[in-house]
């Protein structure tokens, strides 16, 4: 299953509404969280791509920028446009190198952030040992951190990767890790896709019993938090 939490038009090009104040860019923004968490992410694509240009990012706070590129980032990830979300991966790493040396910590939690979209999209392309090192690597940071959703989500990455590879214990360790930190911060959607992880290993290791019980868990809580 996909992590995270899914189009996109270019911006930059005459008449796609590119916008100037703060106040437009906080509500362009706002507008496309409401979508983004209505399951909609290609309608929340069409108002991140308004802020998400070069010239655009370029007059906003750091902050600010990184957090919609982000957010972009995992909405194309969530339809399948790994290319896309590689465009703007490129775009975070050059805004966060523009800093490098400046709080060697914030900038390492930044690109850390950032690293764990790329695993996902080596993970995604088959080179699952490429993915495994860049997990590692902004595990290594993020575990230091209150970033638990971010830590959760690397879990995830590595727990796929070694099921990919055979590793059943190493995943399903990894799945039982990520499990119960979705549930120690409250993250259902983040639980029903683990439960569903593991019912798919147990399935693998012809644990039937086992893997249908944790199928019908996952299923259940994805109805009651109303995902599909």
């Amino acid at each position: 299953m996909r992590d995270f939490f899914e189009g996109q038009r270019q911006s930059g090009q005459p008449g796609d509404g590119r916008t100037s104040g703060t106040v437009d860019w906080v509500r362009l923004e706002e507008v496309g969280d409401l979508h983004f968490h209505a399951s909609a992410f290609s309608s929340a694509l069409d108002y991140f791509g308004r802020i998400s240009d070069d010239a655009t990012l370029a007059r906003m706070e750091r902050p600010a920028a990184l957090r919609v590129l982000r957010k972009s980032v995992d909405a194309n990830l969530l339809i399948g446009a790994q290319d896309q979300a590689e465009v703007l991966l490129e775009r975070a790493f050059s805004r966060i190198d523009q800093r490098s040396g400046e709080d060697s910590d914030v900038v390492a939690v930044e690109r850390a952030v950032f690293q764990t979209r790329q695993a996902i999209i080596l993970r995604d392309r088959g080179r699952l040992q490429d993915a495994l090192q860049l997990a590692k690597r902004a595990f290594s940071v993020l575990a230091l951190t209150d970033q638990h959703a971010e830590v959760a989500h690397l879990q995830v990455v590595m727990g796929i990767c070694h099921m990919r590879l055979g590793r059943l214990e190493k995943a399903e360790e990894f799945f039982n890790d990520g499990l119960a930190t979705f549930r120690r911060i409250g993250h259902d959607l983040g639980v029903a896709n683990l439960l569903n992880n593991l019912a798919l290993l147990h399935k693998i290791g012809c644990r039937w019993d086992r893997s249908l019980a944790l199928m019908d868990k996952a299923v259940g809580l994805a109805g009651r938090i109303g995902a599909s």
